[in-house]
């Protein structure tokens, strides 16, 4: 089953981080909070305790849009926001598929017409989808690419046949949204052509990143080989996608295992390599703890090229040994 989120997303869900914060100065901090998992990933939304009350927040959200669409359009941005959220989590299409079409016909302001028509494409309005594959042929890049996030959205599968087409340079502008697209539709039938694209070097790390959104096991021979000879964003992107696709079969046990004897040698030793980013090395010891592998508690603050007390190891190593999260 495909992930429905990007790298980025997906360790801000899973640990709460994004690319600024383990960079940050007080990212020991930052990382030990973020392993509270009772914490939702839409947190820090200002409509956070209604997306987690999930579809039945969907009319207060609406009421809410329609109350700030002519008078406050950041806010009426944020409750669109916040519907998309609770779309993306399977919440009630039917209630608002035909509130956002009908507003959406009506609506002049670009950017509410355009977070109109994300919720509509989460919803998978047939007629929405059939009008941007059309798109995807237009002149203007801009739209084109536009058109490509839609279908991604939507995950439309009879859009794969000219997305696969695109991913090429001679759509460059619009290539890294068809290949997010890609991704997002999570069909097997994508691998071999990301694989292909990424082996010859166009737009390799976005491909890598779909690969991992698909979240099939089949991509792994394809992963370990940039991981292993890939420059240093590629090796990134390769582990992040490893973690994603591993984090997704968990609990395939018989097949991990047979996984786990090949890679988690490769990771452990590349875990004691001083030159992998904090964000690559948090992609490893997801991938080890989706694996099952027990490591010794007292090396996470050279795994992690952190200085951690031994309460701060404690808590980053209950996190990373648990391999169901």
């Amino acid at each position: 089953m495909a992930s429905t989120t990007n790298q980025s997303q997906f360790f801000e869900k899973e640990l709460g981080l994004s690319g600024s914060d383990l960079t940050d100065a007080c990212e020991i901090d930052a990382l030990l909070s973020s392993l509270n998992l009772s914490q939702s990933p839409f947190a820090k939304h200002p409509f956070a305790f209604l997306i987690s009350a999930g579809s039945e927040s969907l009319p207060i959200l609406w009421n809410s849009y329609l109350q700030a669409r002519g008078v406050d359009e950041s806010e009426a941005l944020a409750a669109l926001d916040a519907i998309a959220c609770i779309l993306m989590s399977g919440g009630n299409e039917e209630y608002i598929e035909v509130r956002v079409r009908t507003e959406l016909k009506d609506t002049k302001a670009i950017n509410l017409a355009a977070a109109l028509a994300k919720c509509l494409a989460l919803c998978g309005d047939d007629e929405l989808m059939r009008e941007q594959v059309t798109l995807l042929a237009h002149d203007d890049p801009a739209i084109s690419a536009m058109a490509a996030q839609l279908l991604g959205y939507g995950r439309y599968q009879p859009a794969l046949p000219a997305l696969h087409a695109m991913i090429s340079p001679q759509f460059f502008l619009q290539s890294k949204a068809v290949i997010w697209a890609v991704g997002q539709i999570g069909s097997l039938d994508s691998l071999k052509v990301l694989s292909n694209c990424a082996q010859s070097g166009f737009r390799t790390t976005a491909c890598l990143e779909a690969m991992g959104k698909i979240g099939s096991l089949l991509a792994l021979p394809s992963l370990i080989g940039f991981i292993l000879q890939g420059s240093a964003e590629e090796t990134k992107a390769a582990l992040g996608s490893l973690a994603q696709v591993l984090h997704e079969n968990r609990d395939e046990g018989e097949t991990l295992q047979l996984v786990r004897k090949e890679i988690a040698p490769i990771l452990v030793q590349m875990l004691d390599t001083a030159s992998f980013s904090k964000e690559a090395r948090i992609s490893m010891l997801i991938c080890l703890s989706r694996l099952g592998v027990t490591l010794e508690r007292q090396n996470f603050s050279r795994y992690l090229g952190l200085s951690l007390s031994t309460t701060q190891v404690d808590q980053v190593a209950s996190y990373f040994m648990n391999r169901k999260h």
